[in-house]
């Protein structure tokens, strides 16, 4: 496997001007290595749970999450829904009201590259296949209101859109 598709080594969290940040890249957002199964009621969520523990407001997560092929009719400008549903069931645990409000920043790279392994993702597991394929794009910002008990999408890139993403997110 090529190493920028590798978890890291751990989680990282740091403060900026009184707001607490916690940062993950690509792989990260799925379970250790050690686990073998996944699910939605149970997880693992270890990236979420980290940012939990350390009480960030604010995940930045880098990633190059390949296209999922789900909806690839769609122009340049549609987002990868798939991918989107899958990023989110795997943060889960930060879109509850008593955690508090929190904004995540999902930027993901778009375009093609050849000869990559894609990690496929099933409602049960993850399965590897060789492919050459195009990344998902489909970077965003989402934004959970505790107090309404909402989760927003307050802007986004389609999958193949390449641009500087720029919103403004309230906390």
């Amino acid at each position: 496997m090529l190493s920028y598709r590798r978890a890291g080594t751990g989680f990282a969290a740091f403060d900026l001007k009184g707001v607490r940040y916690a940062l993950g890249i690509c792989m990260d957002l799925n379970p250790d290595r050690n686990v073998t199964s996944w699910s939605m009621e149970e997880g693992p969520f270890e990236l979420a749970d980290f940012v939990i523990k350390e009480n960030a407001r604010v995940l930045i997560l880098i990633c190059a999450w390949l296209d999922s092929k789900e909806n690839s009719g769609s122009g340049a400008e549609d987002a990868d829904t798939s991918t989107l549903r899958f990023w989110v069931a795997r943060l889960d645990p930060l879109w509850k009201s008593h955690r508090g409000d929190r904004v995540v920043l999902i930027a993901n790279r778009c375009g093609e590259e050849d000869g990559l392994s894609q990690y496929v993702h099933t409602s049960r597991r993850l399965l590897t296949k060789e492919t050459g394929e195009l990344f998902a794009g489909s970077s965003l910002v989402l934004q959970y209101s505790a107090e309404r008990d909402q989760l927003v999408r307050t802007g986004g890139l389609g999958r193949k859109e390449e641009a500087l993403l720029r919103c403004t997110a309230q906390m």
